[in-house]
């Protein structure tokens, strides 16, 4: 066979030994999309600068916290990491908070107007802020019956004037609202 010999090959390479800056952060949206000050959907836009292109991705927050902060460090094109960038503290809860009637039970019969009880349950991240009950019967839907504010057991104020229809089977709608404007209804 024949053999070929070719000439010296060259590269350029540039040593970088330097890390990113610390990455800095916006929220998006800027200010609270819940109620008091709870974000109910949050995404951190992260930036870092460095001559070698790091590279520090946005955080979609998908879980539930009080008083977190999120970290995001940077990596460029050599390998080497930028210090922690950390966001200020804030407040994340998206889940639907989960309410429990203690009673009436379902089907139950009933001579007066019920009274509603619940079992004792925090919203775990943001806590509770209120329970709603709601009727529905033949040809009405949806009238606000009774509230309940934070933890309560039993219904503090009883929102109807008029008494409820006799002898008709009323479905009853209890929906719970946490701190950070969550909501969750469960139909009886």
């Amino acid at each position: 066979g024949t053999t070929t010999t070719s000439g010296y090959a060259t590269a350029t390479i540039r040593v970088d030994r330097t890390p990113p800056a610390r990455p800095t952060a916006v929220f998006v949206p800027s200010r609270p999309n819940g109620t008091n000050g709870w974000y109910r959907s949050l995404t951190i836009d992260w930036s870092c600068s460095d001559p070698s292109g790091a590279v520090c991705p946005d955080q979609v927050i998908t879980t539930a916290r009080r008083g977190g902060v999120a970290r995001q460090v940077a990596t460029d094109g050599a390998g080497n990491v930028s210090p922690s960038g950390v966001t200020p503290a804030f407040d994340f809860d998206n889940g639907a908070p989960l309410p429990a009637i203690a009673s009436p039970s379902n089907a139950a019969r009933v001579a007066g107007e019920p009274v509603f009880r619940w079992s004792r349950l925090t919203d775990p991240t943001s806590g509770n802020n209120r329970f709603e009950v709601y009727a529905r019967w033949s040809g009405v839907s949806d009238q606000l019956i009774a509230r309940a504010g934070g933890s309560a057991v039993q219904v503090e104020r009883n929102v109807r004037t008029s008494p409820l229809p006799e002898a008709v089977s009323i479905r009853w709608f209890v929906r719970f609202v946490d701190n950070a404007g969550n909501t969750r209804g469960n139909a009886r």
